[in-house]
């Protein structure tokens, strides 16, 4: 089996909300607060079919070891309508509980 980024992140939409996807694209995200950039990377769109969404959001981030990413998936009627406002919401959800 050849591992890709596209199937590890179907792997965590699974894992994390239940559902198949579908690759549509990835999107290239800077999202900065003042004087920094807060994350930067690539966020990965999967169609699904769910009551709550019609697509997924997933990206890796840093996990909070330090040493291993994190793949996040983010269903996308829950955090906006683009990859950008997926982050955002993420980033203000770390900043409010630094472990999510």
């Amino acid at each position: 089996m050849v591992w890709s980024i596209e199937s590890a992140v179907q792997r965590a939409i699974k894992h994390q909300h239940g559902l198949d996807g579908t690759y549509r694209e990835c999107v290239h995200v800077v999202e900065t607060v003042p004087g920094n950039n807060a994350w930067r990377g690539d966020v990965y769109v999967f169609d699904v079919t769910s009551p709550n969404a019609s697509c997924c959001y997933a990206w890796t981030a840093r996990g909070t070891d330090t040493i291993h990413d994190e793949v996040v998936a983010a269903l996308g009627k829950l955090t906006g309508d683009s990859p950008a406002a997926a982050v955002r919401a993420w980033i203000v959800s770390k900043a409010k509980s630094p472990d999510v």
